[in-house]
């Protein structure tokens, strides 16, 4: 398997960890098994499946087969969307279905010994995924340290670190506080829980009643929900004093982060303020998000950048221009994001408008409404021209009806004027829940 893959998708991720890249590689185990279900009898798996696996394996609710779980795998059945969903009994991908298989119109038999293949290949998957970890380990660890956050910089390093730990240990025995205790660590009660005191941190184990684990080092706590082995401990104890150290360095650059980033938005917001009051102009910001109220119940949208100052003064001073050119389209014109669902051919344009619109170079498409009798033609409700920067110019009926031809002579000029305003640079309707400001000139 290729690795990068899976780091390429790990990043795609906003809070990416451990146990998403387990389901990632397991995704992507069933697609290299490129099973193409035989057609057959509608829900025929579910009968079949009693005789493929043991009655243990069988779940049932409202004497409904519900599940089936077998050695390494389990699969809930979805009788709505006539769905198998998978599951992996792998210590972070647990709980999370890593793939979906229709049980409608297939093969029972054929189904059922597939899935008993998954489940025979789990074994080799998981020393597999426990290799490519092992060896690749500081690239996985670089993408979540990227994303590592502020306020929680050192117990997040921990918790990814913990976390590795429980991938190179997976398989073995959930340690208790008397497996602990038989290798030589002091086990106490205390508040109705063992508490295990290692050299360097203590563990909570069975906390909640389950195999979670709480573990304590120096002011740092963090929970390991699917418990750890006896050799997992051992090897975190010996090491998470240096890798507290190693997060402070990822802490400290945090910290300057965010104060550069509170430099530049009071910065920003300042900039914004200013510019506001020399245009005269109801906005609101926030969030690094500036959105200003124009007419026709049309707003300009743009993120400004606070880490570049002179990026973002350069898209203040081009306000003017913008603003100018989006308020020159009249009403009823809209200004919408590229839909493909618009873009459908409907109807046929008059020669006049077809000869026009590729005159012009723009995809276009065209909405009519139905005549009231046979002998009324269709009349043109809409056009829809697909310009530059994701974006289309929607013309609509005029509540004053122009001549088509003068409509048409106009067009050009707005579509100039969308075209001309950058593609960073949003045009969305006003929503009821907006909030405007207005800056008072001194």
């Amino acid at each position: 398997m290729n690795f990068n893959n899976l780091i390429n998708r790990l990043k795609m991720y906003h809070y990416p960890y451990w146990g998403q890249l387990a389901i990632i590689f397991y995704e992507e185990k069933l697609k290299e098994m490129n099973y193409a279900p035989k057609a057959g009898k509608g829900w025929d798996f579910c009968n079949k499946a009693k005789s493929h696996f043991s009655a243990d394996s069988l779940k049932y609710h409202n004497n409904t087969l519900d599940s089936i779980e077998l050695k390494h795998t389990w699969y809930r059945i979805d009788y709505t969307w006539s769905m198998l969903r998978c599951s992996v009994d792998t210590i972070l991908a647990s709980y999370f279905p890593i793939a979906s298989i229709l049980i409608l119109n297939v093969d029972g038999d054929d189904l059922a010994r597939h899935l008993q293949k998954i489940d025979d290949s789990i074994p080799e998957w998981k020393a597999e995924f426990k290799e490519l970890c092992r060896e690749n380990y500081r690239q996985v660890e670089n993408i979540l340290n990227k994303k590592i956050e502020l306020s929680h910089a050192v117990n997040m390093y921990l918790e990814n670190k913990i976390e590795l730990m429980q991938v190179l240990y997976d398989g073995e025995q959930v340690a208790t506080a008397d497996d602990l205790k038989a290798q030589g660590l002091p086990v106490e009660k205390r508040d109705g829980g063992n508490v295990v005191c290692c050299r360097n941190m203590t563990i909570e184990t069975e906390i909640w009643g389950h195999t979670a684990m709480r573990l304590k080092s120096s002011d740092y706590e963090i929970i390991a929900p699917n418990g750890l082995s006896v050799d997992a401990i051992f090897e975190i104890d010996r090491n998470i004093p240096q890798w507290i150290e190693e997060a402070k360095p990822i802490q400290h650059e945090l910290q300057k982060q965010h104060k550069t980033k509170q430099i530049g938005e009071n910065s920003i917001a300042a900039l914004v303020k200013s510019r506001m009051r020399e245009l005269g102009c109801e906005y609101q910001f926030d969030g690094g998000l500036l959105e200003i109220k124009l007419q026709y119940d049309r707003k300009l949208a743009v993120r400004l950048p606070y880490s570049n100052l002179t990026k973002a003064k350069r898209i203040l001073n081009c306000l003017t221009q913008h603003i100018a050119a989006v308020n020159s389209i009249p009403d009823e014109y809209l200004i919408k994001s590229l839909s493909s669902s618009d873009m459908r051919a409907v109807g046929k344009a008059t020669p006049e408008v077809d000869s026009s619109m590729k005159q012009m170079g723009y995809n276009y498409s065209c909405y009519y409404d139905f005549p009231a009798s046979k002998t009324n033609k269709f009349e043109l409700l809409e056009v829809v021209v697909q310009l530059q920067k994701k974006r289309e110019l929607v013309m609509r009926k005029s509540k004053t009806p122009k001549p088509t031809n003068q409509v048409l002579d106009e067009m050009p000029a707005y579509i100039d004027a969308v075209n001309s305003v950058p593609y960073y640079f949003r045009i969305r309707p006003v929503l009821s829940g907006d909030k405007w400001t207005t800056e008072k000139s001194n």
